[in-house]
């Protein structure tokens, strides 16, 4: 043993006494412009997104209010930057946020500019609140509140219809759309509800609302429509993106090995190692008989109608390589580390029906809301790429839970090039 102890934390002592950070100088802020500058550039955008909600049908919006875009300068982004000042100066409240990638105008110290990650915010306010703000900024001095945020905002405008609906890809003229509000769950913001379903009756159609989907500030919703009309919805002021309803992805078997017994494992006799954990899968189900019975619990979502066989052996496959990895043909399979909840969310509709893209993510989510879990894999999913550039209900739906929970979720992507049953 050493005759001088070395200790872990040196000089820890000095913790006990106060220590005085020494002072530093604060230089001012380089900002990418002047407050000249950020006023002669913002006023005309501010005067064209007023004049363009001024000329929305009234029914459009709700309590006159509409939502207007500001997309902050890249240097801005930081939370102490953020523009609360001059928000609340023109009255104005944020409902959301999303990533820009832009090239500003300028940057500070005379640097060049070059394209980067933003963030564009969007603001909501009655309809006078824009264009009270476009007459008085002309006016505005260094003093006035939340004036020295102005150039802070490298952008400001009204979405137009056309920006918020994505690209058709099909000749169909009937649609079913995916449609996306500004609105929380809460009853405070029922009037957005209220006001959407009456400006769709003054267009000839009906919205879905028992069907709609919730993440925190958005609200997502199923709507047919002609394809000609979308334009006309998307003119509702708290409308954030409208798209064709994506089709449901489903990881298909290979069913070709099924059965082969030269390829069968051997299972492990032991429960799992530890059960207090968690794990759920949501997929096509298990059939009656599986030799993955020990291990699992199967359930049947609320709401799921009748199982396909195909599914029912991509759900054993998934969860057998969850419980076990790859198999050996002719060796003994790992004891598993923990048990598996199996949801089965697919059924006989699950291809054919447009519909169901949300009655599954409903299924997973009722799952979540009732028993909490570890880890989550999922199976199924949209048929589309999935990007940053807006929201989707499948994503925003899963990260609302998921950003609240301490929980790891995948998502299963590919095809299984060999399903053989395991065996015991």
């Amino acid at each position: 043993m050493a005759e001088k102890p070395n200790f872990l934390l040196g000089k820890g002592e000095r913790l006990t006494e106060p220590v005085s950070m020494p002072g530093r100088r604060q230089s001012p802020r380089r900002t990418p412009y002047t407050f000249g500058q950020a006023k002669r550039r913002v006023l005309p955008m501010v005067t064209r997104t007023a004049d363009a909600m001024a000329r929305l049908p009234e029914l459009a919006c709700p309590h006159d209010e509409g939502i207007g875009a500001i997309t902050l300068h890249p240097e801005y982004i930081a939370k102490s930057y953020y523009p609360a000042g001059l928000l609340r100066h023109v009255g104005l409240r944020t409902v959301g946020s999303r990533p820009r990638l832009i090239t500003p105008e300028r940057r500070s110290k005379g640097r060049e500019p070059e394209e980067t990650i933003t963030t564009q915010i969007f603001v909501a306010g009655q309809r006078r609140n824009f264009t009270e703000w476009a007459q008085g900024l002309g006016q505005w001095t260094e003093q006035t509140d939340g004036a020295v945020e102005l150039p802070a905002l490298e952008n400001v405008s009204y979405l137009s219809p056309d920006e918020r609906v994505k690209p058709i890809h099909t000749d169909a003229k009937e649609l079913l759309f995916e449609v996306v509000l500004h609105a929380t769950e809460f009853q405070e913001d029922n009037y957005i509800l209220e006001s959407f379903e009456a400006y769709l009756e003054s267009l000839g159609l009906t919205a879905d609302l028992d069907s709609r989907l919730y993440a925190g500030s958005l609200c997502f919703m199923r709507l047919e429509a002609p394809r000609e009309r979308i334009r006309e919805v998307a003119e509702f002021s708290f409308l954030r993106v409208a798209r064709e309803m994506p089709k449901l992805r489903v990881m298909r078997p290979i069913v070709r090995s099924r059965g082969r017994a030269a390829q069968v494992a051997t299972l492990p006799t032991e429960s799992a190692i530890d059960t207090s954990v968690r794990v759920a899968v949501f997929d096509g189900g298990l059939p009656d008989v599986t030799p993955l019975a020990h291990w699992v619990r199967s359930f049947d979502a609320p709401g799921a109608g009748a199982p396909v066989e195909d599914h029912l052996w991509h759900g054993q496959a998934v969860t057998s390589a969850l419980l076990f990895g790859s198999l050996t043909a002719g060796a003994e399979a790992e004891r598993p580390f923990a048990p598996v909840d199996h949801y089965r969310v697919l059924d006989e509709q699950s291809e054919d029906n447009p519909y169901e893209l949300y009655d599954i993510l409903q299924r997973i989510q009722d799952a979540l809301l009732t028993t909490k879990y570890d880890f989550i894999n999922i199976s199924v999913g949209p048929a589309l790429p999935v990007e940053d550039d807006d929201v989707h209900a499948w994503t925003a739906v899963l990260d609302d839970h998921l950003a609240e929970e301490d929980a790891l979720a995948t998502i299963a992507v590919g095809m299984i090039p060999r399903l053989a049953q395991p065996g015991t």
